[in-house]
């Protein structure tokens, strides 16, 4: 005779989850307006670093490349707010309402918007650097890495689609993400 030993059987366990809790999975399409308003945000970069470097009388804060780097910024953070209010109104949390994959964006824009003001203040009590001196400075730096992270959310919101098993397949999903890293690079 054989005897076998089983465990009585277990129900199945099942999470259940609310579809308004998980995080939104923002679509190709949202990558886009980012990448768009980003392109603005890293073209004022560039008009400001050209200033930087062959206007050596620059001694102030505010000027017209200032204000395309910082308006281009502050565009691109709009288009994410908008997501993030867009979500809120339909029930979730302020923070499940940030897109899947912009998590660090919105945390890279509160940074460049501390270190924006911090370099300010910085440029007004230390002048304006030039050359190397500018790429160094502790608010470049960090304005640099709150940009950095910002400009890199294309590419991680991808990556959550895939995670999901949401793949979209085609040049109008992959250019985004490769403008995203042109951007960051």
């Amino acid at each position: 005779m054989v005897v076998s030993f089983t465990a009585p059987a277990q129900p199945a366990v099942r999470a259940t989850v609310h579809p308004t809790s998980a995080r939104p999975l923002a679509p190709v399409r949202f990558d886009w307006w980012i990448v768009a308003a980003s392109g603005w945000f890293a073209g004022g970069l560039y008009l400001d670093g050209w200033a930087h470097n062959t206007i050596p009388s620059l001694e102030t804060f505010f000027t017209p490349w200032h204000a395309v780097l910082y308006s281009g910024f502050l565009v691109s953070l709009a288009v994410l707010g908008w997501a993030i209010g867009h979500h809120h109104t339909a029930g979730r949390t302020w923070w499940q309402s940030i897109p899947a994959g912009y998590e660090l964006s919105l945390v890279g824009g509160l940074l460049f918007i501390a270190s924006g003001l911090a370099d300010m203040l910085w440029h007004i009590i230390f002048g304006i650097e030039a050359n190397v001196d500018a790429l160094l400075s502790p608010t470049h730096l960090l304005l640099l890495l709150g940009g950095t992270l910002f400009l890199s959310g294309p590419i991680r919101a991808e990556a959550r689609r895939r995670a999901a098993g949401m793949t979209a397949l085609g040049w109008t999903a992959l250019v985004p993400r490769i403008l995203a890293l042109t951007f960051v690079l």
